[in-house]
């Protein structure tokens, strides 16, 4: 069954903005619950259930993952003068990625904004050493994630919680999310002109900083922004300023031509 998106919340007032946002492997829309209880007023949000949502079924791996994306945006209501399906879209770590290979091989419009938060790239180098780094990581990400989500839990119950997870996602899924990192690096990002803020967290174990980074490089018209002492989740960890991020991007009507500080 193809995934419809679903209204989160109305805007307010006479300025609505737009916004889908959609998570990564083994997440769910819960993972945005913070950031819709801060965001602005002015934002109409809409999420998705993926079908890489938790365990999820495997079979996902094995199907057309951007067209999967393009799909549930064909799936809000129409808009009038040919607008984008979206004023905004908001991906993490995989859906960034998969989004991301959506938007550089379609001419077609999709959004006006996107924010991109802890996209999955290419390490430099990359070597043996890498492949096996992320197949022993793999687990700790997935403990992570339940941490931030089930923060009662102790650490031996999260721990072998993320153990389970990992082994009823499977080996093909965890390939299939590892190559669309590497492929980031083969993007042509000549189509990708609309304003994009990249974030991420100085701790991420996932994905280094400096290659985030080097992605946000690439992108014609992006802003980096580097949220200190956050993990991979940076809607959770650094909750408040993240909104704040989002905010400022979202509601501006400046083209985004800069690279930003830190936010401490």
């Amino acid at each position: 069954m193809t995934p419809r998106a679903r209204l989160r919340r109305s805007a307010a007032g006479n300025v609505s903005v737009r916004t889908l946002l959609i998570h990564g492997v083994a997440g769910s829309p819960a993972v945005w619950d913070g950031f819709v209880a801060r965001a602005s007023d002015q934002l109409e949000l809409w999420d998705v259930e993926l079908p890489w949502a938790g365990a999820g079924d495997r079979q996902w791996a094995l199907g057309d993952i951007p067209d999967t994306i393009d799909s549930v945006l064909r799936s809000l209501p129409e808009r009038a003068g040919g607008q984008p399906p979206v004023d905004l879209i908001i991906a993490h770590s995989f859906g960034a990625s998969a989004l991301l290979e959506l938007l550089a091989g379609s001419p077609r419009p999709h959004a006006d904004r996107v924010v991109l938060v802890a996209p999955l790239t290419c390490p430099e180098p990359f070597d043996w050493s890498e492949i096996s780094r992320r197949v022993e990581e793999f687990p700790l990400l997935l403990e992570e994630g339940i941490g931030r989500r089930a923060r009662r839990l102790s650490p031996s119950m999260r721990r072998e919680l993320a153990e389970r997870l990992r082994d009823l996602i499977g080996p093909l899924p965890w390939l299939r999310t590892y190559e669309y990192g590497l492929r980031s690096a083969l993007l042509d990002t000549t189509r990708l002109t609309m304003p994009i803020l990249v974030l991420t967290g100085s701790a991420d174990r996932v994905t280094a900083a400096v290659d985030v980074e080097r992605l946000a490089g690439r992108l014609p018209d992006a802003r980096f922004e580097l949220l200190v002492g956050s993990g991979h989740f940076p809607m959770i960890d650094r909750e408040r300023e993240f909104t704040d991020a989002v905010n400022e991007f979202a509601t501006s009507r400046e083209e985004v031509t800069e690279l930003r500080p830190a936010r401490a």
